[in-house]
């Protein structure tokens, strides 16, 4: 019944239920629970039977939980569900799989000690989340009489008192993070955002976000001065309050809501009072401060860095220091990595990625400042119409030769087969009203790929490698290679709409070495294929 969680189950890649599928499900019964709207859903159609599959392992979930331990059912779960299997395909999969089985270890240590099963173990990670504490370790209580310093945020000082309190930084600026959100929201006044001059490409702040911005830092100041106020009632005995400021700006002649840190404002409330007489030329009509009360000390920087050098030097050289925890503390706090520059080298790269040296122009990226376009996932039912990108398009299109059998094709044939990978799910129905059929049956009816597959021992399609080559590894995807009588012949589909050939020599010819490589046969030809213009282009 928690839809955060049942709708992340649903959508992740073990049971795969997309956009379009939820919102039918919600649209369905419209129930208040969205668990309610899963089970009112009743239609037939392939969507109930994903339903069915999805509430019968859940089913069997709960009957496991009742009879096998907590560290017994979270192993079946992992296996059962396909996650184990999912990791397994993973980049870095034993670290990924590692992950997993220490939480499970975890629950299992839960488990021993505690007698309240799953329910309870979520309770305790979440109680991780909120708190940041350890129900495994939690430390020792300490009374408030014990000699020692405890280090706390306000809030966590709140309904507490101590002789001694040190309030630190207290100049640090208050957040303004709001003035530079792009949105801001108020329920009075609604909506604020930045507005933009595209003919001067000139960005400015609307009226309606200044007035909730204003308003929004007016309430923000008002929580600042109530979590001050807790700070300085924490003390029985000594208040000690720590802030750097100019010597020359200690008189504040701001309103208390213009001043962005705690320290001015305690200065202001100080300023009218003869005890600041020394340090400000304001005039006073207070004189309740005296040093019994309240003592102001202030240091001048210059002193306290002389003060902090001596100290530094004192420490290092005494003769009573032990010299072994001397040098340990200067190897460990003065330590330089020797190989620093390497951990901004990237270790593996894509074929695509070394071919075109990173050259984002080659893929067509174009730095247009004045077209800014956000693009949201919307399900089926709310988008007017499909479009789609050149990338999209030659994933299309790949994803086709992927899987189409390789022989000649008449129109129906073709038809047929790409009607099948729909109903397999390896295309969406809207993706395939964008095929060219003529140009795929060009492509067979190509004398080029007749020979191929007329004399070809095996072709093999979409092979992925890794390879290493110097000091780094390389990674890509062959699209397809034929295999004649122990020579190989590499083609590589290209959908771009201008044939450079030039940007694909260096690609094909790691192609070229990974196949030699791996399979120790030399490849005696490399194509291009031009699918916009049925050509075969060697390289």
């Amino acid at each position: 019944n928690d839809d955060i969680n049942l709708l992340a189950v649903m959508q992740s890649e073990i049971f795969g239920f997309n956009e379009n599928e939820i919102a039918m499900i919600k649209l369905y019964s419209q129930k208040n629970s969205f668990y309610d709207n899963l089970i009112s859903y009743d239609k037939e159609d392939e969507l109930s039977n994903k339903i069915n599959d999805f509430l019968t392992k859940i089913q069997d979930y709960n009957y496991k939980l009742q009879t096998y331990d907590v560290f017994k059912f979270a192993y079946y779960v992992f296996e059962n569900s396909g996650y184990y299997k999912f990791l397994c395909c993973r980049d870095r999969a034993f670290e990924r799989i590692k992950n997993v089985e220490n939480i499970i270890g975890l629950l299992c240590e839960y488990d021993k000690k505690y007698d309240n099963g799953l329910i309870g173990f979520l309770d305790y990670v979440n109680e991780l989340k909120v708190n940041k504490s350890d129900l495994f370790n939690s430390p020792r209580e300490l009374s408030e009489d014990e000699d020692v310093v405890r280090i706390m945020t306000i809030h966590k000082s709140k309904g507490l008192e101590f002789p001694i309190v040190i309030l630190a930084d207290m100049n640090k600026q208050f957040s303004t993070q709001d003035s530079r959100e792009n949105l801001l929201f108020d329920e009075d006044l609604g909506i604020g955002i930045n507005l933009k001059d595209i003919s001067t490409n000139s960005q400015f702040t609307s009226l309606r976000k200044s007035l909730i911005y204003e308003k929004l830092s007016i309430e923000n100041k008002k929580e600042e001065m109530r979590v001050l106020y807790v700070a300085l009632t924490r003390a029985k005995n000594n208040l000690i309050l720590i802030g750097s400021k100019k010597r020359d700006k200690l008189l504040i002649r701001k309103s208390y809501l213009e001043i962005n840190n705690t320290l001015d404002w305690v200065l202001k409330a100080l300023n009218t009072d003869k005890i600041m007489s020394e340090y400000t030329d304001s005039d006073y009509n207070t004189d309740i401060f005296d040093d019994t009360k309240l003592k102001i000390n202030i240091i001048e920087s210059e002193n306290l860095k002389q003060n902090h050098d001596f100290e530094e030097v004192k420490f290092i050289e005494d003769e009573y220091q032990d010299k072994r925890l001397v040098d340990f503390m200067d190897k460990t706090f003065n330590f330089i990595y020797p190989f620093e520059e390497e951990t901004n080298k990237a270790f593996k790269f894509s074929v695509t990625e070394i071919s075109k040296s990173f050259d984002q122009s080659d893929s067509g990226y174009v730095n247009d400042m004045n077209t800014y376009e956000l693009d949201f996932t919307k399900p089926d039912f709310m988008v007017d119409q499909t479009r789609i990108s050149p990338q999209q398009r030659g994933t299309i299109i790949h994803t086709i030769f992927q899987n189409l059998s390789l022989k000649k094709h008449s129109r129906n044939s073709l038809i047929e087969e790409i009607n099948e990978m729909v109903k397999d799910d390896k295309l969406l129905l809207e993706e395939i009203k964008l095929v060219d059929y003529d140009k795929i049956l060009k492509f067979f009816d190509h004398k080029i790929t007749k020979s191929l597959i007329n004399k070809s021992d095996k072709i093999v399609r979409e092979e992925s490698f890794l390879m290493k080559l110097e000091d780094n590894y390389i990674n890509g995807q062959i699209d397809f290679y034929a295999i004649i009588e122990n020579t190989i012949i590499i083609v590589d589909i290209k959908t771009d709409f201008q044939m450079r050939s030039s940007i694909y020599k260096k690609q094909l010819e790691y192609y070229q070495m990974a196949v030699e490589k791996a399979l120790g046969m030399k490849v005696i030809k490399k194509y291009l294929y031009w699918y916009n213009y049925n050509k075969y282009e060697e390289v």
